[in-house]
C-alpha cells in the first residue's frame, strides 16, 4: 500500500474517505477528502482536507499538509491518521486493490514473517465502509488474510 507523511491538524480518530479534487455538491460531500494545492482554509462539509500549502489554517476542521498533492487521484480511498500518515487503501488506477479481511493466524508458515495473531477487531466494518467509497466502475477486488479463517468468516455472514 502506498503511504505518504504529512503533519495532520485536528485529527484525533482515523479519517476514512475518498479523494476529490473539486467542489462536490454539498451533500455529496460528506465521504469526501477536498485535496487543494493552495487553499487557505477549510471547504464546508468535507471529512477532511489535504493541502501543500503550510499557512492552511482551521481551528477544528481536520486537515493535512503534505509536501505535494501529485500523488493523488480523483477517487482513490485514503485513511488519514493523526501521525499524519495518508495510506492509500484504494487507489482508482490501480488493478491491484486487496482487502485485508483478517490478520488471525496460527499456521506458523516458516515463510511467512508475521507472528501469530490470535485475536483482532473485526474488520468487517471497515471493509464494509471501504467498499461503498470504491468507485462503482471497480471490475475486481482482491480480498486477503489468512485464507481458513477467511473462509470461515465468508460463509459465516
Amino acid at each position: 500500500m502506498k503511504q505518504i507523511q504529512g503533519t495532520s491538524y485536528n485529527i484525533e480518530d482515523d479519517i476514512v474517505g475518498r479523494i476529490t479534487f473539486g467542489k462536490r455538491n454539498l451533500f455529496g460531500r460528506s465521504n469526501d477528502i477536498l485535496v487543494c494545492k493552495d487553499s487557505d482554509k477549510p471547504a464546508f462539509g468535507y471529512l477532511a482536507t489535504i493541502t501543500e500549502k503550510t499557512t492552511f489554517s482551521a481551528k477544528d476542521k481536520p486537515y493535512c499538509v503534505v509536501n505535494s498533492v501529485e500523488n493523488f487521484n480523483e477517487g482513490d480511498v485514503v485513511v488519514i491518521n493523526k501521525k499524519g500518515e495518508i495510506i492509500f487503501v484504494y487507489e482508482i488506477n490501480s488493478n491491484h486493490n486487496a482487502l485485508m479481511a483478517t490478520e488471525r493466524c496460527n499456521h506458523r508458515c516458516i515463510m511467512c514473517p508475521q507472528p501469530p495473531i490470535l485475536q483482532e477487531k473485526d474488520k468487517t466494518p471497515f471493509n464494509l465502509q471501504l467498499i461503498s467509497l470504491f468507485d462503482k466502475n471497480t471490475q475486481e477486488i482482491g480480498i486477503t488474510g489468512e485464507s481458513q479463517l477467511l473462509l470461515e468468516i465468508i460463509f459465516s455472514h
